[in-house]
């Protein structure tokens, strides 16, 4: 009896270690292959790049708000993406219109296919926003990477007794 226990007891854990041990290399596997991603694999992925993005419809063309499209997405490419630099963002360099047939669906009304234009990007770069908003001196101004200029304060005095608005009146004849 004991030696039939025992050899039981050692087919099973044979059976066990044969159904498990390829389980657990399976995820060594996987784990192996996730801590080993290159950087340069994980750079190329997140940088600056058109990737596909999903745009909907109503959100694009909000003149038609009373429309139902289908698909009422689309899949396009736009720039997205990260900078190395964090003051620069993701932009499109080139793009291109494309035309897509879609189905329109007016309220009480046989659908009608149509065409729509839609941009998608291209070429992407990183850079600096074109306009900068900047807080200086407690009120926030606009530059566009041109000097400002500044208006400049009239020299002179005004007359004794004159009314603030003395220099835009005529002079009496």
């Amino acid at each position: 009896m004991d030696y039939v226990m025992g050899s039981s007891i050692l087919w099973l854990s044979v059976l066990l270690h044969c159904i498990l041990a390829p389980i657990s290399v399976s995820q060594t596997a996987q784990t192996q292959k996730l801590e080993g991603q290159a950087w340069m694999d994980i750079f190329n992925r997140s940088k600056c790049q058109p990737r596909w993005v999903l745009l909907n419809l109503l959100n694009e063309f909000p003149q038609f708000s009373d429309f139902l499209f289908k698909p009422p997405c689309v899949s396009v490419q736009r720039c997205a993406g990260c900078c190395l630099d964090e003051a620069q963002s993701c932009f499109p360099l080139q793009a291109q219109i494309i035309k897509m047939q879609v189905q329109v669906h007016k309220t009480k009304s046989d659908p009608e296919y149509t065409e729509i234009s839609v941009i998608q990007h291209t070429e992407c770069e990183c850079r600096r926003p074109q306009v900068n908003a900047t807080l200086k001196a407690s009120r926030l101004t606009a530059t566009s990477g041109d000097k400002k200029v500044k208006k400049r304060r009239r020299k002179g005095k005004k007359g004794r007794g004159a009314s603030k608005n003395a220099r835009f009146e005529k002079p009496r004849s």
